[in-house]
This record gives structure tokens, C-alpha cells and sequence, in this order.
């Protein structure tokens, strides 16, 4: 019996002093590529959701937290953050606010005349 106690004792203490791996050991470390593309999206909806909530368009927000979603780390919201502490963006919240919105959309949108902006369509075929 004492030498069951003394086992156990023996083991409490040796994992009470081993070093243990913590959490941030056990996430996968991204590389460079993975880590500029969710900057680019995290950029993306930051921009869509700043222009969606403007013009009150749900497909600009639907999008976004489309986006966000697929992101694998939170995304600060950079005007609600004024007191130092992050405010991060929820894709969920960010699609219920969608719904609030009315969706006006339209079939195609008439594109502004664009001749000789970088292309004409009026280009001869001399040689």
C-alpha cells in the first residue's frame, strides 16, 4: 500500500515538473503564403464591410463574412477598437445585419461609357 502512495507521489511530482507542451505548440505554424493570403482576405471584407454598411448592401456584407469565415484568425474591426482593446468581427453578426438591410438589386448594372479609357471598341483592323 505504501508503495502504491509512493508511485503515485512519485508521479504527481514528476508532472508537476517536467516541462509540458503549451497550446500554441500544438497549432500548426502557418507559412508565409498562408499568412499574406488571410491579410489579403481579412483587407478584402474589412473594405467590403465598410462599403456595404455605406451604401446599406447585404451582397457586399454577405460576401464579407463569407470571407471571414475562411479566415483562420480573428479579424479586428479597426474603428471599433479605439480604446486599445480589438473588437473582432463575427461573420454571424455581420450576416444578421445583412438581413436588416433591404436588397435592391438590379439585373446588370449599366456600365459607365468607358471609350478610350483603356480600351476602344472601335478598333480598325488596318495593317
Amino acid at each position: 500500500m505504501t508503495l502504491r502512495i509512493a508511485s503515485i507521489a512519485t508521479a504527481l511530482l514528476l508532472a508537476a515538473f517536467l516541462p509540458l507542451k503549451s497550446f500554441a505548440e500544438d497549432q500548426p505554424k502557418l507559412t508565409g503564403a498562408e499568412i499574406a493570403e488571410g491579410r489579403s482576405k481579412a483587407q478584402i471584407a474589412n473594405a467590403l464591410i465598410i462599403l456595404g454598411r455605406s451604401a446599406k448592401d447585404p451582397d457586399m456584407l454577405i460576401v464579407a463574412a463569407r470571407i471571414l469565415a475562411t479566415v483562420p484568425a480573428g479579424v479586428a474591426d479597426p474603428k471599433a477598437s479605439a480604446d486599445g482593446t480589438p473588437v473582432f468581427y463575427d461573420p454571424v453578426k455581420i450576416m444578421e445585419e445583412a438581413k436588416t438591410y433591404s436588397a435592391a438589386r438590379t439585373e446588370v448594372a449599366t456600365p459607365p461609357n468607358r471609350a478610350g479609357f483603356c480600351h476602344s471598341t472601335n478598333i480598325s483592323a488596318t495593317a
